[in-house]
């Protein structure tokens, strides 16, 4: 039976060290052998993978790290430090913007790997509150009123007015306030990249106000004198 133990001076630091194997057998003949382990300096750096291009909706919150990893010959993912650098970057504005990634390794051995993240914006707005409507014969408001009622989410802004941002129309070529009956609208919403929504709603034109019987001066009326003119 053979006993084998192992002397191992090998430390992570730049050097030259000694790895002794001693090998005994059952009548206690041993062996000893030697090898000579060599540490160089480590100069390789880490490597980024998965890094490239990408494309991002205006006002969103991208995950630049999904799909990403880093490996180094020598350090172990925990060793190394991976950023993202973002500063050049607005999410607010559509344009093309650099990031960079940064990787460095226990020895001090960076990487950094520059990609383009483009912003885009090509969602619709959302018109949230049009509804069908119900106006006084001779009654209906100018375009303004159906604008003021509006309200209109999109992803090029998150706060603020909305007219700062969606220019709404509403088109009442349609309508005829004077004459009794249904009639479409419509409303139509732009952002500022020339994403647009339309939506029809019905407008009901009704009569609903009772007449109003209106006397002249009050006058005297003596039997026999003839109809009332």
């Amino acid at each position: 039976m053979l006993c084998f133990e192992v002397i191992n001076n090998v430390e992570d630091n730049i050097g030259i060290y000694e790895v002794v194997l001693f090998v005994t057998n059952a009548n206690d003949d041993s062996l000893r052998m030697s090898i000579e382990v060599i540490v160089e300096e480590d100069i390789t750096p880490p490597e980024i993978l998965g890094a490239s291009d990408l494309t991002v909706e205006i006002n969103s919150r991208p995950n630049f790290f999904e799909g990403v990893t880093v490996s180094d010959n020598k350090s172990s993912n925990d060793e190394i430090i991976f950023d993202v650098f973002t500063e050049k970057l607005d999410l607010t504005k559509v344009g093309v913007y650099e990031i960079t990634y940064y990787a460095e390794d226990k020895h001090g051995n960076f990487k950094t790997v520059d990609v383009n993240v483009t912003v885009i914006d090509t969602l619709k707005p959302s018109i949230i509150n049009a509804e069908d409507l119900e106006f006084q014969v001779f009654n209906l408001p100018d375009e303004d009123y159906f604008i003021d009622q509006l309200q209109v989410e999109d992803n090029s802004f998150i706060e603020g007015d909305w007219k700062d941002y969606v220019t709404c129309n509403v088109d009442l070529s349609k309508v005829n306030s004077n004459k009794l009956g249904k009639y479409e609208l419509t409303y139509t919403c732009q952002d500022e990249s020339g994403n647009e929504v339309s939506e029809s709603r019905t407008i009901t034109i009704v009569d609903t106000t009772k007449p109003v019987i209106t006397f002249a001066e009050n006058f005297e009326y003596l039997i026999g004198s003839g109809p009332i003119n």
